[in-house]
């Protein structure tokens, strides 16, 4: 059966682009991402964040995760959407069908049983972003990926480093965009990729998810 990519997938590997000192750019108050002349709000984040979380809180098995993590996925899946969506419109292009054929064949699968209606758009407009991206780049063409990872470039898509992610290779993944360095035991169980399932377990109930 075909499932829709990261869904639920909270820690994602770390790498790809990683923001140099000097080259930060400053945010505005409230915008959690630039993309093109587009932005992504900082409340558009916490909004589908908190729809998403509850989705996928039974998948995580009693393991709770910190809500700064489930923040950065949301807000990496939703710039990456962002920008497939404004990279199809200047190639004149729309997702291939197989974006919309994995979704149905999750639903028939039964993968978004129980969820409401805004539970699930969250689902796939936060797990399916890479697929979506992906589809896109296949209905430019062969070099699709490498196009859009120009894109990207050209028109100078950026994450707030205060989310900790960042976009390349057609995929939104968790990173170290800060510029400042986590000294104290907590602050390092705070940032890691699997936070101390202490730690978490510590976290207020409006700090994690899970």
């Amino acid at each position: 059966m075909t499932r829709v990519p990261a869904s639920i997938g909270l820690a994602v590997a770390a790498l790809v682009l990683l923001t140099g000192c000097g080259s930060v750019p400053d945010f505005s108050p409230g915008v959690a991402a630039r993309v093109g002349d587009q932005t992504v709000s900082d409340a558009q984040v916490r909004d589908v964040a908190s729809v998403y979380c509850p989705a996928v809180a039974p998948q995580l098995q009693g393991q709770p995760v910190p809500l700064s993590q489930v923040n950065a996925r949301v807000a990496g899946s939703l710039t990456l959407r962002s920008a497939a969506e404004q990279f199809a419109d200047d190639e004149g292009v729309t997702a291939d069908a197989s974006y919309q054929k994995t979704i149905d064949q999750a639903d028939k699968g039964g993968q978004f049983k129980g969820l409401t209606d805004d539970q699930k758009d969250a689902v796939i407009e936060v797990g399916g972003a890479e697929l979506y991206a992906a589809a896109v780049a296949k209905s430019v063409g062969s070099d699709g990926e490498k196009l859009f990872d120009q894109w990207l470039t050209d028109h100078d898509v950026e994450i707030n480093p205060r989310y900790g992610v960042a976009l390349g290779d057609g995929k939104a993944s968790l990173t170290d965009t800060s510029l400042s360095y986590a000294v104290s035991d907590t602050a390092t169980k705070a940032g890691a990729d699997s936070p101390d399932a202490t730690y978490v377990g510590a976290l207020p109930a409006t700090q994690r998810c899970g």
